[in-house]
């Protein structure tokens, strides 16, 4: 289509519910057909098309994953939320959890073991302490170097956290005879304390007991820090922040040092090992500490943009436009984001931005990932840590308010600028969507792909909502009709998308495989009660009286051999009353669930306008008749209306309803005038594949 009417041949000034798809014949888009609607819940998140269906948000506290129902931990319903799928994963954000989507387990992605007490007791035998914080010897493969113990007035048992001390020599001698080969202990005399490993040891000798101790030392050792619950939900390989910390050492008897309270406070450090009442981490610290205060322990995830995170080449990649900071999440794993101090390829990844301005978008194109901003483009390069780099291009990015504009259509983006629709393919923005809005102005833009047209719906400024379609390969833009989109998926080259006006999922065209496989079945008897009074419902597998999805899942478990059933269960298990338990149950169980239906459109209006017929005329001639061919489908009605003036009123000159498929001529006789615009509308399915125009000639002045 297009504004200017300068374009007549080619283009037409408005339309409604037109395509390209015949061109250069111009015909009615396709029926479109509502997919899933929710009576009783609304769509509260985008929606995805993962494993053959439809995943989404509802605010009943589901996701529901074609048919399926997984409860979600309590959320607010009343904003934005985005779903990301990651695997076998769907994430969830802002919350910040991630469903299985075989097991059907929710995680959350963050841990917060806040207020944690650590405990640390003396002994009165050595007059020592058991250490919360306590240094030991994580890797035993220490290559040995006999050494004998002079002096260890603190000495530590790193698998039972004991530690012990005496003064006199006798006891001294007495204790380092019960240390075997493989215990440590920790020599405190010195700042920073040694710890030591027992070796070997020799027997019949002039030592005490007669036994000789050789120990190596251990430079490279670790924390093992110990409280209740401190490493519950955490596993090994996380990194995790200590915080919380302060001196605390209870009724210790020396004056210990506090430069573990620094070290740790406020750190992010790798867990080693991990269980329920301890956590190890690889630190420095003057000693062991007998510390006995409070501990915060947090696996945490950045707060990143709803709506703005994308999982590329296996990592998780989000932005902040408070802090103005981009994140990717370690590679392989969506639960860790500030994996930075192994200084391998599968850490995490931040950087600050030094341009101004909010984020506004976020898309991969070949193998960058690129952050919009308004008025940039910037371009991350690289495959991993070491070597991504940043390179800032001042472009016309996209719009404020209309990130989900931007569309993957293969060799480039197209998305919404301030300006109107751009496509970037790395160097310029260019803009391509004068032709169709000419000096209208948009905002809110939500598009998708759809095979290789691009659909977008956008606010215009009088707070109305237009759909446009640009078929790529053809170069066309067609306006279809008032749609607005709140968010699309694209599955198997078919989109679909989420109907603000009633929050229906509606597929583009009618005709697709995801459809075809889950649609084309009338649910019989689902939820319907047996007629024999003894109460039993259709569905209601498991007889506790409603069908849910505990139904379905019981179904599938069955059909797959991993459940019996008895006489009763399979009865109701029947849904389509054929006498046989098989996938089609499944299919009308799911379908009955989720409320899934298939109502194609049956028809719509469509209308295409001319521009002005005679601007840009300089001859002297006029337009006598216009003969419009066209091809139309049974029981399609057109009319043909002409207005003579800028402002004047729309005439009818022409309304046919046909009865039969046959190609039609319609003859359009017009009076003389100096202003000429022809509307050609209707109901029903036609193709207008000619428009002949003759003329007259008429006097030497116009």
């Amino acid at each position: 289509m297009s504004t200017s009417s300068t374009t007549l041949y080619t283009e037409f000034k408005d339309m409604k519910n037109m395509s390209g798809d015949n061109f250069p014949i111009l015909s009615p888009r396709k029926n479109r057909a509502r997919v899933t609607a929710r009576e009783s819940a609304r769509i509260v998140s985008n929606v995805i098309c993962a494993n053959d269906g439809l995943i989404y948000l509802d605010s009943r506290g589901y996701l529901c994953n074609n048919g399926r129902l997984i409860e979600i931990n309590e959320y607010d319903t009343k904003i934005e939320h985005q779903l990301v799928q990651y695997g076998n994963n769907v994430l969830i954000f802002p919350d910040k959890k991630y469903v299985n989507l075989s097991s059907g387990a929710v995680t959350d992605i963050e841990v917060h073991n806040n207020g944690i007490q650590c405990k640390a007791a003396q002994d009165s035998e050595y007059n020592g302490f058991y250490c919360s914080i306590d240094k030991i010897a994580l890797n035993t493969s220490v290559k040995p170097r006999k050494k004998v113990m002079s002096i260890a007035a603190y000495i530590n048992f790193a698998d039972s956290s004991e530690q012990k001390g005496k003064e006199g020599r006798a006891n001294y001698a007495e204790f380092i005879s019960k240390i075997e080969v493989g215990d440590t202990i920790e020599e405190c005399k010195s700042v920073p304390s040694k710890l030591w490993m027992c070796t070997s040891e020799e027997t019949n000798t002039q030592y005490y007991n007669n036994k000789l101790k050789h120990f190596t030392e251990i430079a490279s050792y670790y924390l093992k820090i110990s409280a209740d619950k401190i490493g519950a939900g955490l596993k090994v390989g996380d990194f995790v922040k200590i915080s919380g910390i302060e001196h605390n050492v209870g009724e210790a008897e020396w004056d210990i040092g506090t430069s573990y309270v620094d070290t740790l406070n406020n750190k992010f450090f790798k867990l080693y090992d991990v269980a329920n009442d301890y956590i190890v981490i690889k630190a420095s610290i003057d000693s062991s500490v007998p510390y006995c205060g409070i501990i915060n322990l947090e696996r945490i995830m950045p707060d990143l943009e709803t709506g703005m995170i994308m999982e590329i080449d296996n990592r998780l990649w989000g932005c902040s436009s408070k802090s103005n900071e981009i994140y990717a999440c370690k590679l392989g794993d969506c639960e860790n984001w500030y994996a930075y101090s192994d200084g391998i390829a599968t850490d995490s990844f931040a950087l600050t931005v030094g341009v101004e301005g909010e984020f506004t978008g976020i898309a991969k194109m070949n193998s960058s990932v690129i952050f919009f901003k308004e008025n940039y483009a910037l371009k991350i390069y690289g495959t991993k840590p070491s070597n991504f780099t940043l390179t800032t291009y001042r472009v016309s990015g996209v719009e404020k308010g209309s990130r989900q504009s931007v569309v993957n259509m293969g060799d480039y983006l197209l998305y919404k600028t301030k300006n109107g629709i751009a496509q970037y393919s790395g160097g310029t923005a260019v803009l391509i969507s004068e032709s169709a809005f000419g000096n209208e102005k948009y905002r809110n833009a939500v598009a998708g792909k759809h095979k290789s047209k691009y659909y977008v719906s956008l606010e215009n400024i009088k707070g109305g909502n237009e759909m446009f379609c640009f078929d790529v390969q053809k170069g066309l833009w067609h306006k279809e009709d008032d749609t607005r989109m709140l968010c699309t998926a694209t599955y198997n080259d078919t989109m679909y998308y989420v109907n603000d006006e009633n929050n229906y999922i509606v597929c583009v065209e009618s005709e697709n495989s995801l459809l075809d496989n889950i649609m084309y079945y009338d649910t019989k008897k689902c939820g319907k009660e047996f007629e024999d009074g003894t109460g039993r419902i259709y569905g209601d597998i498991d007889d506790d009286g409603v069908v849910t999805a505990d139904d379905l899942q019981l179904l599938k478990d069955y059909i797959a051999a991993e459940k019996e059933l008895n006489q009763s269960q399979i009865e109701t298990a029947d849904v389509n009353d054929d006498n046989s338990i098989d996938a089609r149950d499944v299919t009308l169980l799911q379908t009955y669930l989720t409320k899934q239906k298939l109502e194609i459109e049956n028809s719509f209006e469509w209308f295409c306008e001319t521009g002005d017929m005679y601007d840009s005329d300089f001859d002297t001639k006029f337009i006598s008749k216009v003969a419009i061919g066209i091809k139309p489908e049974k029981d399609t009605k057109v009319r043909v209306l002409a207005r003579f003036s800028e402002s004047g009123e729309w005439s009818e000159l022409y309304r046919i309803y046909y009865d039969e498929k046959k190609p039609r001529v319609i003859p359009v006789p017009l009076r003389r005038a100096e202003f000429l615009r022809l509307k050609i509308e209707g109901v029903g399915y036609c193709e207008i594949y000619g428009i002949n125009i003759t003329y007259q000639k008429g006097s030497a002045v116009r």
